[in-house]
Formats: structure tokens, C-alpha cells, sequence
């Protein structure tokens, strides 16, 4: 049986959890090449990005191991056509601390089962290409890859 601080637990994200949320978060802009995010969030952009998500169309989920914030998992707007109302796309950042430990897995199942509750269709995942590790789990639960975005990197 697993040890009570060791278990994973996923909740409905709460104004209080928008500091943690923002530290897993800066702390991939910052040291790792997983978003196309290049400054660290403020707390004021964090909190109008949490404001934005509506819990009942774009929830923010949090997963907890021993009452510790160590991972989080949203459900954003894709595209504003009204085409696109049923079609979503993920984010999800693990602390780094807590990698390989399932709670990336436990997150999207989570967000996966309460999109097809609240009738969306298809979720959309953008993975920067040297994410090996996000790009098997997106695979391993179900995601196909449909498309390559190419950046120009040179100035404009």
C-alpha cells in the first residue's frame, strides 16, 4: 500500500494555489526548454490567466503529494471560432521534483475525463519537439501527433 505522502491526489485549483502554479510554471520558462514562454510570469499575469478559466468551460486542476502543489494541468481556449467550441488544447507542468513519479499521467487522465464531461471533442496538445517525455505521454494516452509548428527564430 502506498504511503500517504507518497499518493497523488487531483483537485479543482483554487486562487490560493496561483503561487504554485506560477513556480512550476517560471521555473520551466526559465531552466528548461518545454514552452514557447521566453520571460517568467508575473503574479499579476498569473492571476488574469487563473481569472480567465472559467471552472465550468477552461478548469485549472492541481495535483497534490502530501498537501504539496507539484503539478497542475488546464483546459484553454483553442481558437475563438465558434467552430472550435467543443475543441480545447491542454497545458500541463509537473514540478521537477516530482517528475516521473505519475503525476503527469494522473493530471491528463484527469483533465482528459472532465473535458468529456463538459462535451468537448478533442483535445489539442502543443509539444515542443525536444519534449520527448511529454510527447510519449500525450501518445501513451491516446493523443496522435498532426502537425509540426516551424518557428523563425531570426529577428523580424
Amino acid at each position: 500500500m502506498e504511503r500517504e505522502e507518497n499518493q497523488i491526489t487531483v483537485r479543482d485549483a483554487k486562487f490560493r494555489d496561483v503561487n504554485a502554479i506560477l513556480r512550476i510554471l517560471n521555473d520551466d520558462i526559465l531552466f528548461a526548454d518545454h514552452t514557447l514562454d521566453t520571460r517568467a510570469w508575473t503574479k499579476t499575469q498569473g492571476m488574469m490567466w487563473f481569472m480567465r478559466h472559467d471552472p465550468e468551460t477552461y478548469p485549472v486542476f492541481v495535483a497534490e503529494i502530501g498537501g504539496e502543489v507539484v503539478g497542475y494541468a488546464a483546459i484553454n481556449p483553442y481558437r475563438s471560432a465558434l467552430g472550435f467550441e467543443r475543441i480545447a488544447e491542454n497545458s500541463i507542468y509537473v514540478d521537477t521534483r516530482f517528475r516521473r513519479r505519475g503525476v503527469a499521467t494522473k493530471l491528463v487522465s484527469h483533465l482528459l475525463n472532465e473535458a468529456r464531461q463538459r462535451g468537448y471533442r478533442i483535445i489539442m496538445a502543443t509539444v515542443i519537439q525536444g519534449n520527448q517525455e511529454s510527447i510519449r505521454l500525450h501518445e501513451r494516452l491516446g493523443y496522435e501527433r498532426m502537425s509540426t509548428l516551424i518557428r523563425n527564430t531570426a529577428q523580424v
